[in-house]
Protein backbone atom coordinates (compact mmCIF):
# COMPACT_ATOMS: atom_id res chain seq x y z
CA UNK A 1 0.00 0.00 0.00
CA UNK A 2 1.57 3.32 -1.31
CA UNK A 3 2.52 5.60 2.00
CA UNK A 4 0.32 8.21 0.96
CA UNK A 5 -2.81 5.97 1.37
CA UNK A 6 -1.44 5.17 4.97
CA UNK A 7 -1.30 8.89 5.61
CA UNK A 8 -4.68 9.64 4.14
CA UNK A 9 -6.58 7.11 6.40
CA UNK A 10 -4.31 7.30 9.20
CA UNK A 11 -5.52 11.14 9.24
CA UNK A 12 -8.89 9.97 8.19
CA UNK A 13 -8.83 7.96 12.25
CA UNK A 14 -6.96 9.58 13.89
CA UNK A 15 -7.04 12.88 16.00
CA UNK A 16 -10.67 13.56 15.82
CA UNK A 17 -12.62 15.85 17.35
CA UNK A 18 -16.36 15.84 17.40
CA UNK A 19 -17.65 20.05 17.80
CA UNK A 20 -21.31 20.84 19.06
CA UNK A 21 -22.80 23.85 20.23
CA UNK A 22 -24.67 24.05 23.23
CA UNK A 23 -26.21 26.60 25.23
CA UNK A 24 -23.13 27.57 27.15
CA UNK A 25 -21.37 27.93 23.31
CA UNK A 26 -19.35 25.79 21.42
CA UNK A 27 -17.94 22.30 22.79
CA UNK A 28 -15.62 19.26 21.49
CA UNK A 29 -15.48 15.71 22.27
CA UNK A 30 -12.42 13.71 21.08
CA UNK A 31 -13.15 10.61 19.19
CA UNK A 32 -10.86 7.49 19.79
CA UNK A 33 -12.58 5.16 17.77
CA UNK A 34 -14.80 3.79 15.23
CA UNK A 35 -15.43 5.54 11.77
CA UNK A 36 -17.26 8.51 10.97
CA UNK A 37 -20.52 7.29 10.48
CA UNK A 38 -22.19 8.43 7.22
CA UNK A 39 -19.13 9.18 5.62
CA UNK A 40 -17.74 8.29 1.95
CA UNK A 41 -15.14 6.00 3.22
CA UNK A 42 -16.56 4.18 5.88
CA UNK A 43 -18.41 1.08 3.93
CA UNK A 44 -15.31 0.44 1.95
CA UNK A 45 -12.81 0.63 5.37
CA UNK A 46 -15.36 -1.78 7.09
CA UNK A 47 -15.40 -4.02 3.94
CA UNK A 48 -11.39 -4.30 3.66
CA UNK A 49 -10.92 -4.63 7.63
CA UNK A 50 -13.38 -7.04 8.43
CA UNK A 51 -12.69 -9.40 5.16
CA UNK A 52 -10.55 -11.12 7.12
CA UNK A 53 -13.02 -11.75 9.79
CA UNK A 54 -15.85 -12.90 7.48
CA UNK A 55 -12.76 -15.47 5.84
CA UNK A 56 -12.14 -16.94 9.74
CA UNK A 57 -11.69 -20.60 9.92
CA UNK A 58 -14.01 -21.39 12.42
CA UNK A 59 -14.87 -24.97 13.85
CA UNK A 60 -17.69 -26.85 12.13
CA UNK A 61 -21.55 -25.43 12.17
CA UNK A 62 -20.00 -22.13 12.97
CA UNK A 63 -20.03 -19.16 10.48
CA UNK A 64 -19.90 -15.65 10.34
CA UNK A 65 -22.44 -13.43 8.53
CA UNK A 66 -22.44 -9.75 8.16
CA UNK A 67 -24.90 -7.02 7.41
CA UNK A 68 -23.90 -3.00 7.02
CA UNK A 69 -21.87 -2.66 9.84
CA UNK A 70 -22.75 -5.40 11.84
CA UNK A 71 -21.26 -9.03 11.74
CA UNK A 72 -22.97 -12.26 13.16
CA UNK A 73 -21.74 -15.67 14.40
CA UNK A 74 -24.23 -18.35 13.46
CA UNK A 75 -24.33 -21.49 14.93
CA UNK A 76 -26.17 -24.53 13.34
CA UNK A 77 -26.45 -27.68 15.58
CA UNK A 78 -28.77 -30.41 16.61
CA UNK A 79 -28.49 -29.92 20.51
CA UNK A 80 -28.30 -26.93 22.78
CA UNK A 81 -25.03 -28.14 24.54
CA UNK A 82 -23.28 -28.67 20.95
CA UNK A 83 -24.60 -24.95 20.95
CA UNK A 84 -22.76 -23.80 23.73
CA UNK A 85 -19.86 -25.53 23.08
CA UNK A 86 -19.44 -24.38 19.39
CA UNK A 87 -20.46 -21.11 20.66
CA UNK A 88 -17.32 -20.93 22.77
CA UNK A 89 -15.17 -21.39 20.52
CA UNK A 90 -15.81 -19.49 17.68
CA UNK A 91 -16.56 -16.12 19.90
CA UNK A 92 -13.04 -16.67 21.64
CA UNK A 93 -11.85 -17.00 18.12
CA UNK A 94 -13.57 -13.67 16.44
CA UNK A 95 -12.54 -12.03 20.00
CA UNK A 96 -8.71 -12.86 19.50
CA UNK A 97 -8.90 -12.28 15.78
CA UNK A 98 -10.25 -8.43 17.02
CA UNK A 99 -7.86 -8.03 19.41
CA UNK A 100 -5.26 -9.29 16.99
CA UNK A 101 -6.24 -5.91 14.38
CA UNK A 102 -6.85 -3.58 17.37
CA UNK A 103 -9.99 -3.95 17.96
CA UNK A 104 -12.94 -4.69 20.80
CA UNK A 105 -15.71 -6.57 21.24
CA UNK A 106 -18.70 -4.46 22.27
CA UNK A 107 -19.89 -6.65 25.05
CA UNK A 108 -23.05 -4.47 25.59
CA UNK A 109 -24.20 -5.28 21.86
CA UNK A 110 -23.51 -8.71 21.91
CA UNK A 111 -26.69 -10.85 22.28
CA UNK A 112 -27.76 -14.40 21.06
CA UNK A 113 -31.12 -15.46 19.55
CA UNK A 114 -32.31 -19.35 19.47
CA UNK A 115 -34.41 -20.22 16.43
CA UNK A 116 -35.79 -23.52 16.57
CA UNK A 117 -38.25 -25.69 15.17
CA UNK A 118 -38.99 -27.85 18.56
CA UNK A 119 -42.41 -27.42 19.93
CA UNK A 120 -41.22 -26.69 23.41
CA UNK A 121 -38.65 -23.72 23.60
CA UNK A 122 -35.49 -24.15 25.34
CA UNK A 123 -33.11 -21.78 26.95
CA UNK A 124 -29.36 -21.58 26.90
CA UNK A 125 -27.41 -19.49 28.84
CA UNK A 126 -23.75 -19.02 26.61
CA UNK A 127 -20.87 -17.55 28.86
CA UNK A 128 -17.62 -16.06 27.45
CA UNK A 129 -14.55 -15.90 29.33
CA UNK A 130 -15.42 -13.58 33.31
CA UNK A 131 -17.82 -11.44 31.23
CA UNK A 132 -21.50 -11.41 31.95
CA UNK A 133 -23.51 -13.89 30.53
CA UNK A 134 -24.78 -13.19 26.87
CA UNK A 135 -28.57 -12.31 26.54
CA UNK A 136 -30.26 -14.74 24.82
CA UNK A 137 -33.87 -14.52 23.43
CA UNK A 138 -35.74 -17.80 21.85
CA UNK A 139 -37.65 -17.97 18.83
CA UNK A 140 -40.20 -21.06 17.10
CA UNK A 141 -40.08 -21.28 13.49
CA UNK A 142 -42.37 -23.41 12.08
Amino acid sequence: VPNYLKRIIGNYLSDRLLAYETEHGQRSYRITGGVPQGSVLGPLLWNVMYDDLLRLKLSRGAEIVAFADDAGLVIVAKHLADVGRIFGGAYEDVQQWMGSVGLTLAAHKTEAVLFTSMKQLETITLNVGKQQPIPTHGSRQP
